[in-house]
């Protein structure tokens, strides 16, 4: 006998074996069980989530002639499984899509069933069909013969035709989730007598998208490739993945700043093949599951990951931390449809989030701030008794002494901390300091400049590499002496560039391409807009009048005549004056 797939052999001969869509399968049994079935159906969803199975046992159960319906055992359930009733229709409408082939179907409509007890016609893929084959079937649809029942089925309903939705009584099939295809693989599997890792199982799960039958083609193709032992591995090598152990040591990597291995570990993934993008978006939903696994603790919640990796990758990054990498990762996803090298990106991204692996959140440095520097409670004197030495003759009154609270020397020098720096790593400027550093600008030593700003981030050495990756589409705003103002994406980098230690290292690698120091400060593009309009706005404006030293002299009479007609009426301590 030929090879059947996986997913033919274990198709539901039943409703119960149907995965993930127990509200569709109550409302039709409900509706069979009460003799209350619609002429037409429309089910609607992703494909593999099981539309034309579910179809076919709608079919089976009504025609069914025992009591336990569906048999599977009855000439009628044995007829439609093997798709050869004469009662029951498969038409597929991307292929069988004009008006010819619907009028066809309309004149066997009005023949009553041969051998089952209702006519069925399953017509997949309904929206392939054409506006005049729709048309043509819209008066059948609405009042066809009572033995005969349509059932449409669509991956995408927003293309029928609303008149014949409005027929139909629609059902939407959901993706089906990752634990529940994990459960009826690993089920599979059992019957079939193969060993398959639980690491494996989750793989293949996650590869079917929420649909079953792609899931078992999977598990079929694995099965052909690593025979009756399938691993993980096996999984990743066949379809071109990484597995979670693979992804959590790139981020480890990340982590200790290891940039030598982490891009060892890029170069590899690209070299067996792995779909970059597709890593990107399993790293973000890792960092992503881990984070709410931190929230909440609540180990139900996670789908791609486990509870043991999730608190792995917790012991490496704080949440503060992963939510930094995931914006990182989700920018470079949006970078990715405009290149065709997604390997660097990806490298980019990584150097990034090196960059912010182990900083500290300003939430944590005020927490770390205030723990270092806590203030100590306030002396109060404290009134002590203390029982004298009782002489033989005579017993002395308890002595009362007094302590002080101690204070420092005249001579010594109490350092006070300033809780500014640990509070605030990041380099500030005022409107009024980007004002000054604009006005000193001059355009023809920026342009002049240009070839050092791009040499500056192209710097790739060991050394520079963690702070000059962050400026790639960087540039110059405004250059003068002393200061550069750099344009960068996003404010995240921008924060990341004005943390003081990252300053520091940018403003040496400038001053070796440039050949003297400069002041450097990161704006986002929204804030160079505003810096213009601000610029421009305050030079509008006219310059404040300042009164010269003769006008001054010549109002000085006046002043004084005033003061004495004042002292006049007032006296000499009967009125003030205020100054303008």
């Amino acid at each position: 006998m030929a090879y059947k797939a996986l997913y033919r052999k274990y198709r539901p001969s039943t409703f119960e074996e149907v995965v993930g869509q127990k509200h569709v399968v109550m409302t039709l049994q409900n509706a069979i069980k009460n003799n209350k079935l619609a002429h037409a159906y429309l089910f609607c969803g992703p494909r593999g989530t099981g539309k034309t199975s579910v179809a076919k046992l709608l079919a089976k159960t009504i025609n069914c002639t025992s009591e336990n319906k569906p048999c599977g055992h009855c000439a009628n359930c044995i007829d439609i499984q093997e798709s050869t009733h004469p009662d029951v229709v498969e038409l597929d409408a991307a292929t069988n899509n004009g008006v010819d082939e619907v009028r066809e179907l309309i004149e066997k409509v009005k023949y009553a069933p041969m051998q089952g007890k209702y006519k069925v016609y399953i017509i997949d893929e309904v929206h392939m069909m054409t506006s005049s084959a729709f048309n043509a079937l819209l008066k059948t649809l609405e009042e066809p013969p009572e033995y005969c029942i349509f059932i449409l089925a669509t991956t995408e309903p927003h293309k029928v035709l609303p008149t014949i939705v409005s027929r139909c009584q629609r059902f939407d099939f959901n993706k089906v989730s990752v634990p529940v295809i994990k459960e009826r693989l690993r089920y599979i599997v059992g019957q079939e007598g193969i060993t398959c890792d639980d690491d494996a199982l989750q793989l293949i799960a996650e590869l079917a998208e929420g649909g079953m039958r792609d899931a078992l083609s999977v598990l079929d193709q694995c099965i052909a490739y690593s025979q009756n032992n399938i691993t993980a591995e096996d999984v990743s090598t066949v379809y071109g993945i990484a597995t979670n152990a693979e992804k959590l040591d790139l981020l480890k990597a990340v982590r200790n700043k290891d940039v030598q291995k982490s891009m060892a570990m890029v170069n590899d993934f690209s070299g067996r093949g792995i779909d970059l993008q597709r890593l990107t978006l399993d790293l973000i939903n890792l960092c992503k599951e881990t984070v709410i696994y931190s929230y909440s603790g609540k180990g139900n919640l996670l789908e791609k990951t486990t509870v043991a990796q999730a608190e792995d990758l917790l012991r490496n990054f704080t949440s503060d931390e992963l939510l930094k990498c995931i914006d990182y990762l989700m920018d470079t996803t949006g970078k990715y449809k405009d290149s065709s090298d997604s390997m660097s990106y990806l490298e980019v991204c990584l150097l990034k989030m090196m960059n912010i692996a182990g900083q500290k959140t300003e939430s944590q440095e005020t927490k770390a701030f205030f723990a270092v520097n806590r203030p100590e409670p306030v002396n109060v004197p404290v009134t002590r008794t203390v029982k004298a030495e009782p002489e033989p003759v005579k017993e002395e009154p308890q002595e009362i002494i007094e302590e002080k609270p101690v204070e420092p020397e005249k001579n010594e020098v109490v350092e006070e901390k300033d809780p500014l720096p640990m509070l605030k790593a990041v380099k500030n400027l005022s409107d009024e300091n980007f004002y000054d550093i604009l006005s000193k600008s001059v355009k023809a030593l920026k342009e002049a400049d240009l070839p050092k700003w791009k040499k500056v981030i192209e710097r790739r050495d060991v050394d520079s590499m963690a702070v000059t990756s962050m400026l790639n589409g960087s540039y110059m705003m405004a250059e003068s002496e002393k200061d550069i103002i750099a344009v960068v994406e996003d404010r995240l980098t921008a924060d990341n560039i004005n943390e003081l230690s990252n300053l520091a290292k940018l403003e040496k690698i400038v001053e070796e391409e440039f050949g003297c120091h400069k002041n450097v400060v990161a704006v986002t593009r929204e804030q160079q807009t505003y810096l213009i309009n601000y610029f421009r706005s305050r030079k509008s404006q006219p310059a404040p009048v300042q009164e010269t030293v003769e006008e001054k002299e010549e109002k000085e009479p006046e002043k004084n005549k005033t003061i004495e007609k004042l002292t006049e009426i007032f006296g000499k301590d009967g009125f003030d004056i205020v100054e303008d």
